[in-house]
């Protein structure tokens, strides 16, 4: 048992000591970036340029304090801030689960995932599939295959993606608001029977608490999202900004900018008011279900 229990607490350890590294490496990156020199933040912080170097090599644990007065020195944006931050916190605890699958992330994809485990709220909107939070393992294998990627690499990502679906089933999970067009819910992703399961998976996750999903019907014509999908990440601090993460074919992107990230909040309501209710948003897909 006491073997088992210095195993356990060396792979602590070992986690918390890659975090520290993981950290101090995007603290250097930062200020590389943002054109400052070692002396520069140690000015900055009152410290050596000895300490700086030690915190971004990862050899010691940094304060939350000296991460956001580092962060505006070198002039990071909020919604980076509140990533690197979240990281700050998981370099000194038990958390960051997503450092297993550092070779499957994309770069900045981190701070979404870091972002979202975080979130209070995290609003949905997709044309196309079904979000990633809601699909079941055979619906993405579907979709890796779809989309070319490697056996290997596939699994890796389908296992990254049933993780952070794992968040829907703590202690205290996000409220999740989802908006799909009804194209998602024709479209075949493989077969019959793959789509029959994917939809029996959002009736069931539709009935749990503070969880709500809608679908816009094929009859409603052009509204503001023009099809474009996009995720919006609400915070228990409400002095927090919210977080709007856009992905691309080959990138994505955080906003936080306060006037850019109240225009998204504006067209998810107008999505929700222009969708199906709840209730006939789950007669629809119950409907195509048994079809």
């Amino acid at each position: 048992m006491a073997n088992r229990q210095k195993g356990a607490d060396r792979v602590v350890t070992d986690r918390l000591t890659a975090n520290r590294r993981q950290l101090g490496a995007m603290l250097r990156r930062l200020r590389e970036e943002g054109g400052k020199t070692l002396e520069d933040a140690a000015a900055h912080l009152e410290c050596s340029p000895a300490k700086v170097s030690r915190i971004e090599t990862g050899q010691v644990a940094v304060r939350p304090i000296d991460v956001r007065e580092m962060l505006s020195l070198y002039e990071v944006s909020s919604a980076r801030s509140a990533a690197l931050l979240a990281l700050v916190r998981q370099s000194r605890e038990k958390k960051g689960w997503w450092k297993a699958y550092a070779e499957v992330i994309a770069e900045g994809y981190e701070f979404f995932i870091s972002l979202e485990d975080e979130a209070s709220v995290i609003c949905d909107y997709q044309p196309f599939l079904v979000p990633g939070l809601l699909q079941t393992e055979s619906y993405m294998s579907a979709v890796m295959e779809a989309y070319k990627v490697p056996p290997a690499l596939a699994a890796q990502r389908i296992a990254l993606r049933e993780q952070r679906q794992s968040i829907l089933a703590g202690d205290a999970p996000p409220q999740l608001r989802v908006v799909i067009e009804e194209q998602v819910l024709q479209r075949p992703v493989g077969d019959s029977w793959v789509m029959r399961e994917q939809l029996r998976r959002l009736l069931e996750m539709g009935t749990r608490p503070g969880i709500s999903i809608q679908v816009i019907s094929v009859d409603v014509g052009l509204h503001p999202a023009e099809g474009r999908a996009f995720v919006m990440l609400g915070f228990p601090d409400p002095s927090e900004p919210k977080i709007v993460y856009l992905e691309h074919l080959n990138e994505s992107h955080l906003l936080d900018d306060v006037d850019r990230t109240a225009d998204y909040e504006r067209v998810f309501s107008s999505l929700q008011s222009m969708a199906l209710s709840l209730k006939e948003s789950a007669s629809l897909i119950e409907r195509m279900s048994a079809g």
